[in-house]
Formats: structure tokens, sequence, C-alpha cells
């Protein structure tokens, strides 16, 4: 039979972390969390990204992607414990094919940035796309 060291097994490890045994060692969520939400005219990409001001954010937009940006210079704290840190992250987003991209809006508010991608209208639609199967 054979026993594991109680005292190097990451669960151990992960333990201590969280207890402040570590001091310099940290547990940071880097993954910027997302919604998109379908309305009749426009779609809603929101990001969750509190403790930043709209100045922090950089949005590009390639092709079908937009990538939102963020970079926040904040001297480090002396933390115990870290779980979450939006002070700098990127995210990359696959858009809706058929949205109005000179009329994207972007906003936040309340530590939520919505990113408004308005539809293009049914008769905007380039018709030549789309093969209809006979």
């Amino acid at each position: 039979m054979r026993y594991h060291n109680y005292h190097t097994t990451p669960a151990k490890l992960l333990f201590d972390a969280f207890n402040g045994k570590y001091p310099n060692q940290t547990l940071v969520h880097k993954r910027v969390l997302t919604n998109m939400i379908e309305k009749d005219d426009h779609y809603a990409l929101e990001l969750a990204a509190p403790g930043l001001s709209k100045k922090d954010f950089v949005l590009t937009m390639e092709e079908y992607y937009i990538t939102v940006k963020a970079n926040l210079d904040k001297e480090a704290e002396s933390m115990k414990n870290r779980e979450f840190d939006y002070t700098k992250f990127e995210r990359k987003v696959r858009l809706p094919k058929h949205i109005q991209r000179d009329k994207i809006k972007a906003q936040y508010k309340n530590g939520v940035l919505v990113i408004t991608l308005p539809k293009l209208d049914k008769t905007e639609i380039d018709e030549s796309s789309i093969i209809e199967i006979q």
C-alpha cells in the first residue's frame, strides 16, 4: 500500500494557500465571464469586470471577432488571499454575422461592460450568400 505525504499533496497546498500559510502565493481567477443576449433588434454582450472605469478598456474588432482588453495600472497591494483580479485581461468573442458594425456601442455601468450590437434589417442582409435548397 502506498501512502501520500500529506505535506506535499496538491490538496494540502491548496488548503494552505487559502488559509494564508503562503502569503506570496495567490490563486487568481482571470477568465472574464460573459453573457450574450439576443433581443428583437440587437444583441447585447455583457462582460463582468468590476472595479474598473471606462478608460481602462480597449475594444477592437477584426472580421467577426471583438476583443476586449483591460489594463488597470494598480499598485500591488499586500493581500493575504486573492481569488479574483480584473485589473488586466483580454477576452476575444465571436460575433454574429448579421450586425451593423458601424453602429456598435459600449457602456460600462455597475461593474458590467455592455456592448450593444444592432442587427441588420432583414432587407439589408446580402441574400446572395444564402443558397436555397429545392
